[in-house]
């Protein structure tokens, strides 16, 4: 039973970890979301990044985390794909816009006119929006698939690009 805590615990950590920061090496609290460096990424790659907007206090948000958001990053099937990084709006953290400046997390959300979370966007290397959103939570069983379509959409875009 000690053991699946402990595993349990370190799993926790890599997410957290992964989620925040995309790799375990590249962890630095004190260091912004870095959109910016992630649109050279998305332009090398040609890769979507998808951006998952969340709050502290939301529900749905944390079932979009562990069910889908969570299980893409440990099965490394869309590591070629798309690009995922979280941004909790009411956490006060500051990110790097796309331009290099350092903007609140709230501002940053507002320029994507988000009013609801959790709201994932699909974005090009300079920001803009490629896809339809997805808000909300909608249906359970149906969303990794509408999920799965919007990262698929948004890849096509990018590879045609």
């Amino acid at each position: 039973m000690k053991t699946g805590i402990l595993l349990t615990c370190v799993i926790s950590g890599f997410l957290a970890v992964a989620l925040n920061t995309g790799r375990a090496d590249e962890i630095n609290p004190s260091q912004p979301a870095d959109f910016q460096r992630l649109s050279h990424e998305a332009v090398d790659k040609k890769l979507p990044i998808l951006v998952l907007f969340s709050s502290s206090d939301c529900d749905y948000c944390t079932v979009v985390i562990e069910e889908f958001i969570n299980p893409i990053l440990i099965s490394g099937d869309y590591t070629d794909k798309v690009i995922i990084r979280v941004v909790d709006i009411d956490d006060g953290e500051n990110v790097r816009d796309f331009t290099g400046r350092l903007v609140d997390s709230d501002t940053f959300a507002t320029r994507y006119g988000i009013e609801l979370t959790p709201t994932i966007v699909f974005l090009d290397a300079r920001g803009h929006e490629i896809s339809q959103r997805i808000m909300g939570l909608g249906t359970i069983d149906l969303y990794g698939g509408y999920l799965d379509a919007a990262i698929d959409d948004s890849l096509a875009i990018m590879q045609d690009s």
